[in-house]
């Protein structure tokens, strides 16, 4: 999932000694306007099938095709924004993203509207690159991991509020609308972002490194080396379960209450498991312990939510635990990396690398859980999890042994 970002690709020309609290706020809005690029898709999930009259795995696709660019240039995205200067890459990406929006709002064809989606990657992958970057930039060094804490929770804030905001948007002025406000929001946060302070960044690379043959070095390092690539590896099945569940899991139920108050629910109930990891990572256990128990508890939760639908109290109660426990997954993640790395350019590595795996997971998972869930119903969704909880624990597992 594209939340996940380097934010120490580049080192900041000098230390604030105060948190310019204002640039935190837009840059927390701009990071939820990137992730409503994704929210936007699920929400309107059952609306887009209907208009389109295809199947749930080529939505799946549209949902997912935006983290392609991700995957592809999640390595080297935060050295192509610190040339370019990470304030004139937000506004541009703001820019673009609000244009696509506004394009969706037409609702085009169907294969100009994959496009449009697979465009929304760059916009995308260029917002969650440089604003954490530039975040962390406007931070004093005593505020910088609550301020960072305020990042990590913008992915599900983003699907909360259109959880809660999309269906009555939809319901009361029809699908266009939905991307007209994801365009005017974008819009004005453009404008806002012209207000952040002009950053300069010390060049990390020489023009002459970026090359393909570099570029392919560059990422052939990071995936042979276990210290930097297993992090990833975690994350690779977490992204490659959470947004399916944030969409699916609602909409197992046939009470359409209970499906809106779950799209709201779910993703607090995974930002509030992203703040507890921390904690946890800090005084009780290690982050790979973590990853490793909360990894077997999701599992154990899939079955316990596939199998109480009948059961409305106990089935919100179980899927809210479901993304509590995945929550856990995506902060010890996290954490994990200082814990398996040796030095700053490892981490940078590590960070490049979960960026470009949670891309890889985010863009397959959806439609493969899309196909599951049509031919086997829950009991697909129950068995693609249980199969992508064990990759989890192995790789935590894996990642237990390096120190």
């Amino acid at each position: 999932m594209t939340e996940a970002t380097d934010t120490s690709t580049a080192t900041p020309m000098f230390e604030h000694t105060d948190t310019d609290w204002q640039s935190v706020g837009i840059l927390w809005g701009i990071g939820i306007g990137a992730a409503m690029q994704f929210a936007k898709f699920s929400a309107a999930f059952t609306e887009l099938q209907s208009h389109y009259d295809v199947d749930a795995t080529q939505i799946g696709l549209a949902l997912s095709i935006v983290g392609f660019v991700g995957l592809v240039l999640g390595v080297s995205a935060g050295v192509l924004a610190g040339r370019t200067g990470y304030r004139r890459v937000l506004v541009g990406c703001l820019i673009v993203g609000a244009s696509l929006s506004l394009l969706q709002s037409f609702l085009p064809p169907f294969p100009v509207l994959l496009f449009s989606r697979f465009a929304e990657g760059v916009s995308h992958l260029g917002i969650v690159v440089a604003a954490p970057t530039m975040m962390a930039f406007v931070s004093a060094r005593r505020h910088r991991s609550i301020t960072m804490a305020i990042w990590g929770t913008f992915f599900g804030v983003a699907f909360g509020l259109m959880g809660w905001i999309g269906p009555l948007v939809i319901k009361h002025s029809g699908l266009p609308s939905l991307f007209v406000g994801h365009a005017a929001f974008m819009a004005i946060f453009a404008l806002c972002a012209l207000r952040l302070p002009a950053t300069k960044q010390a060049a990390m690379r020489s023009v002459e490194q970026a090359t393909f043959g570099h570029f392919f070095k560059e990422n052939l390092a990071v995936y042979r080396n276990p210290r930097t690539v297993l992090p990833g590896a975690i994350f690779l099945f977490h992204t490659s379960m959470y947004i399916a569940l944030l969409t699916f899991v609602p909409r197992l139920t046939t009470h359409p209450d209970v499906t809106s108050l779950l799209l709201v629910a779910l993703p607090l109930a995974s930002t509030g498991g992203t703040f507890l990891a921390g904690i946890i990572a800090q005084y009780l256990m290690s982050p790979q312990t973590l990853v490793v128990i909360a990894y077997m508890v999701v599992a154990g939760l899939s079955v316990a939510v596939a199998t109480t639908v009948s059961s409305d109290y106990v089935f919100v109660c179980a899927a809210m635990s479901l993304l509590l426990f995945s929550g856990l997954v995506q902060g010890a993640t996290f954490a994990t990396i200082p814990h398996v790395t040796r030095s700053p350019d490892e981490q940078a590595q590590a960070n490049g690398a979960i960026a470009q795996l949670g891309n890889l997971g985010s863009t397959l998972g959806p439609p493969v859980f899309a196909m599951a869930l049509g031919k086997y119903g829950s009991t697909g969704i129950i068995g693609l999890t249980f199969f992508l909880c064990l990759g989890g624990v192995a790789v935590g597992w894996m990642a237990q042994k390096l120190r």
